[in-house]
């Protein structure tokens, strides 16, 4: 198995404890002494973590085991903690018979596929001189949050966990920012029986019924790296979510993915904004070697690099109550709009990347603006753009676009589209 940019994933059958532990066993190799480990609540982690924690003490590892833990907290324990490294057991949203790998580095990132994959090839060398300690960090991590967001809110709070581990965190903070709050889904469970762990807007429909009663409702997802907040008027997306704090922030410096809204760059200035590729890694890296402010993606969660490295659901949901005292409508009916429209085009496996590479030529010659081609095509116009890329797990073109009105960001779709598909049938 290979990592991609969101790490190693796979069905219960394909992911099994021997490849994670011929996986940390390799990738171990070329770690320092310290590594630490953590899991979500999946049916098949813990097998799957155990292997891992086998692999690094025959090696000779100083083992750290968070045990139930979100991704944000594992990564915090590295950077606080000093470890070398750590291995995350987690598929994040995905279904329930899913599970995955997170390698993570000393500054507490992802460490990215091209790296990653590199280094499966090491050389195991035993070593008896092992130890292992057993952490729950999930408390340190709430009040290392509450230090950095001293809040009161006059608000009241919904929170959907969606049976994952956000609650192991967020549920000790809780009591301090709001007197009036409702859990819900709060009981770790890896078969996700209370919805879909993906936080989008048609899983979240019993935390939306509660918006009657409450006045803001906060979603994480399977291991809390990212969340999503609504209120009766708004759904705060990834991209809004950037927006939001770009533009209560003063002067960000903001770090984010070919994929993300223009609205940023109407915010905070063209100068001031640096692109990556797809993926927390890329994002992490551009913020630390640019000393950023904030990164954020289209899929949702925040970057906040005083608080903490990594992408961070808990971050995302308290730098906004922060920023805005809970008062988010009215600061986001500040914010430029945008119409946005998604599509994807199925294509060959063998043909994606060829189809890619020709539109990086084709597409600047019917559309005037600033071409960016890291990870596909964007290209800024005036009041809108768009970006054609490859999938990174699916056999399709994805086509994203948005525009200052509803009309335009139509009529530009139907632009692309007519020239993806003419390169299809080629």
């Amino acid at each position: 198995m290979k990592f991609g940019t969101a790490g190693i994933r796979g069905k219960f059958y394909e992911l099994t404890p021997k490849e994670a532990y011929e996986i940390a066993l390799n990738m171990g190799s070329h770690l320092g002494p310290k590594i630490a480990i953590a899991m979500d609540g999946r049916n098949n982690s813990q097998a799957l973590k155990d292997a891992i924690r086998s692999a690094l003490l025959f090696l000779g590892k100083e083992v750290y085991d968070l045990g139930l833990a979100s991704t944000p907290t594992l990564q915090l324990f590295i950077t606080q903690k000093g470890m070398d490294g750590g291995f995350m057991v987690t598929a994040s949203h995905n279904p329930p018979e899913w599970n995955g790998i997170k390698a993570i580095d000393s500054k507490g990132i992802v460490i990215p596929k091209e790296k990653a994959n590199k280094m499966l090839s090491g050389t195991p060398k035993p070593n008896p001189h092992n130890m292992f300690h057993s952490i729950n960090y999930g408390e340190t991590h709430a009040q290392h949050l509450l230090e950095h967001f001293p809040l009161t809110l006059d608000k009241s709070l919904v929170v959907d966990y969606g049976n994952g581990v956000g609650t192991t965190v967020f549920s000790h903070l809780l009591p301090s920012i709001t007197q009036d709050y409702l859990e819900l889904n709060d009981v770790v469970d890896g078969n996700f029986p209370g919805r879909n762990s993906e936080p989008v807007k048609e899983n979240l429909s019993q935390l939306l019924s509660h918006l009657n009663n409450y006045d803001i409702g906060i979603a994480f997802d399977g291991d809390a790296d990212r969340s999503v907040l609504v209120t009766k008027k708004h759904f705060i997306d990834g991209d809004l979510s950037l927006a939001l704090a770009s533009y209560l922030l003063e002067k960000p410096k903001v770090v984010m993915t070919v994929a993300t809204s223009k609205v940023i760059e109407d915010i905070v200035g063209r100068e001031n904004v640096i692109y990556t590729k797809v993926g927390v890694p890329y994002l992490a890296q551009a913020t630390l070697e640019n000393n950023a402010t904030i990164a954020g993606e289209e899929s949702g969660g925040l970057i906040y690099p005083k608080v903490n490295i990594g992408k961070d659901g808990f971050v995302t949901a308290l730098l906004l109550l922060y920023l805005t005292k809970g008062n988010l409508d009215s600061k986001i009916e500040e914010i430029p709009k945008y119409y946005r429209i998604k599509k994807k085009v199925e294509v060959p496996a063998d043909k994606k990347e060829y189809m890619v590479e020709q539109l990086k030529q084709e597409l600047p010659q019917y559309f005037e603006g600033e071409a960016i081609t890291l990870d596909g095509i964007r290209i800024n116009l005036k009041d809108a753009w768009f970006i054609v890329r490859a999938s990174g797990t699916e056999h399709y073109l994805r086509i994203f676009v948005e525009a200052r009105s509803q009309e335009k960001a139509q009529n530009l779709m139907e632009q692309l589209e007519e020239i993806v598909y003419r390169f299809k049938s080629i």
